[in-house]
């Protein structure tokens, strides 16, 4: 079908895209412990020289300096957050002093897994896929409402924020710089204001951001206070946004509380 070939074609673009810009593939190591041995595998914290987008399970690549040659050890991402990576290694260093250590990856680990899964392992063809590529899903009790969009979108842009407000099922795709995000963020928008909750989820923590942050820009004030954002954000600015902040401003003997723990963590770290 036409359509997937467009589906494959999008996911093939992305990727090139993402090959394009290799100095998004590697990190420096500054430190790396040894955290505990796990049956046949090695838990290790590897402290980065820069934030990267990873995720769980993602395959890794340690390349280190080793009795004066280079040697890779693989691995798997167990968990990232902000410098701070933890890792699973197949094998155990023989030293944590490590010299021009380099992390690598592969930024399309999650798309080339994404057309494995659509065309290798032929997803596409199994009921509910079919369904929706064929737009055959069953009718949605709603009345389609027409929607007031402001005139800063363009004409492409208020048609998909008025189909994906109406639609069961509605694929935005576009290269990048299009709006995407923008328009996403309006269509949360309109849901808000009818008193509608909505679940924006992506595959990293930068992509879930920047959509919240469109549907800030673009939301009534006094619905700001109902958006909750669940995991660690890497926009420090949305802190306020996730659970423990809102607890906390509600609750300020818990926030003096943790300042008070934590100086006893600093203290206790200090004498190990």
């Amino acid at each position: 079908m036409d359509v997937e070939q467009d589906i494959r074609q999008a996911i093939q673009a992305e990727i090139a895209a993402q090959r394009r810009n290799l100095s998004r593939t590697t990190a420096h190591v500054e430190s790396i412990q040894l955290l505990c041995p796990v049956e046949n595998e090695y838990i290790y914290r590897l402290e980065l020289s820069k934030r990267l987008r990873l995720l769980s399970d993602q395959p890794i690549t340690l390349i280190h300096q080793e009795k004066g040659a280079f040697k890779k050890l693989r691995g798997r991402v167990l968990d990232i957050h902000n410098y701070t990576l933890t890792a699973c290694m197949g094998e155990q260093l023989s030293s944590e002093n490590l010299r021009l250590a380099e992390l690598c990856f592969d930024p399309t680990y999650i798309l080339s897994a994404l057309e494995n899964v659509l065309f290798k392992e032929e997803w596409l063809n199994y009921e509910f896929p079919r369904q929706i590529i064929q737009k055959k899903l069953p009718p949605v009790s709603m009345q389609h409402q027409s929607l007031i969009v402001d005139s800063l979108f363009n004409s492409k842009q208020r048609e998909a924020i008025e189909r994906g407000f109406n639609d069961p099922i509605h694929i935005i795709w576009g290269p990048p710089g299009t709006g995407k995000t923008k328009t996403l963020g309006q269509i949360v928008a309109q849901h808000l204001q009818k008193y509608r909750s909505c679940l924006l989820l992506s595959i990293s923590n930068v992509a879930v951001d920047q959509l919240l942050s469109a549907v800030i820009d673009q939301v009534d004030p006094d619905d700001r206070d109902e958006l909750v954002r669940y995991g660690v954000p890497q926009d420090r600015n949305l802190d306020i946004y996730t659970p423990q902040k809102r607890c906390l401003a509600q609750n300020p003997q818990f926030l003096e509380r943790m300042e008070q723990l934590n100086e006893k963590q600093a203290e206790l770290r200090t004498l190990l």
